[in-house]
């Protein structure tokens, strides 16, 4: 399969498919349950803050169709946020030394810490996108809940429930 567009749920997509290309596509759906499902303990090498934040994003998840194949992708964002606090922590820290005079070096290592905090995030970011936990993606994940009367339901004798 060629790479292309990102796949949606089929219950998410407003494509409108042959009966065979609707049958295949719940049959792939199905398959998602198939997994593993993902370790709902942090592993124990993870600092305290990490095992925090993957116990919390654990219980996010809900029903989504996570598995043990996405686990490394959450332990290594849970560990990003982890040195993101611990670094918004030193930075905190290098501030409070900047204030009682202005040191060069404090402020060189305080534009360095500023930078890997930049860049971690930027790495969370991506992680949590990758987990369905931006909104974008989460749009992608989860169907559209529908209220709406298809006008022609009842002209070709579709189900209108």
């Amino acid at each position: 399969m060629g790479a292309g567009r990102k796949q949606k749920p089929l219950s998410n997509t407003s494509k409108h498919y042959t009966a065979v290309e609707i049958e295949a596509k719940k049959e792939k759906e199905k398959k998602l349950n198939d997994f593993v499902p993902i370790n709902k303990t942090p592993p124990k090498y993870l600092p305290e803050n990490a095992k925090k934040e993957y116990k919390r994003v654990i219980k996010l998840f809900g029903s989504l169709p996570v598995s043990q194949l996405d686990q490394q992708i959450l332990i290594q964002y849970c560990d990003l946020v982890s040195e993101y606090h611990d670094i918004s922590e030193e930075i905190q820290k290098i501030k409070d030394e900047l204030s009682g005079g202005f040191y060069i070096d404090l402020d060189k290592v305080l534009t360095t810490k500023r930078r890997q905090k930049i860049d971690i995030f930027k790495e969370i970011k991506s992680h949590a996108s990758l987990l369905g936990m931006s909104i974008e993606s989460r749009m992608r994940l989860v169907p559209e809940e529908s209220n709406e009367e298809d006008p022609f339901a009842d002209l070709f004798g579709g189900d209108t429930s």
